[in-house]
């Protein structure tokens, strides 16, 4: 089942920019995605986890210093030392280019983080209330990819 935030329950309607094809089950990622978390919030990490599992994916926390090896997609939490995260990004990814990565914060900072995050190879960086949809698609966009790379279309 895709997660929808409460607001978007109350009013009976599906996320918004969330595409309608017809099912959850058509929106469910058909591959294994592996998505990396570098956070210390443990709500955030409890979100992800239960949209990991209502979803499809895996999720596994990135610890600073780790070596990334096989990650699909890397979420990147800016609300505490946003400076020291965007470094922590930077270094990762220098590391292993070609990981997606989607930063995310307080939307009253994204205008001026957004640019350093980007700058570091953040894809996207979103408000903390767009987090688990843009998770949803990026983890779909990935798993579509990974299905036409394997010979099954997207």
């Amino acid at each position: 089942m895709v997660t929808r935030s409460s607001r978007d329950s109350e009013a009976g309607q599906a996320p918004s920019g969330a595409a309608v094809a017809g099912s959850d089950e058509a929106q469910r990622p058909r591959a294994s995605v592996l998505v990396g978390l570098v956070s210390g919030d443990l709500m955030v990490v409890s979100r992800l986890a239960a949209l990991a599992r209502g979803f499809g994916f895996t999720l596994q926390t990135v610890r600073p210093g780790a070596v990334i090896t096989s990650l699909d997609l890397l979420l990147v939490d800016l609300n505490r030392d946003p400076e020291g995260q965007i470094a922590l990004l930077a270094g990762l990814l220098a590391k292993r280019p070609g990981i997606a990565a989607v930063c995310f914060g307080p939307h009253l900072q994204l205008a001026q983080l957004k640019p350093r995050a980007r700058a570091a190879g953040a894809q996207r960086c979103v408000a903390n209330s767009a987090l688990l949809l843009a998770v949803e698609k990026a983890v779909v966009a990935i798993s579509q990819r990974q299905a036409a790379a394997l010979g099954g279309g997207a």
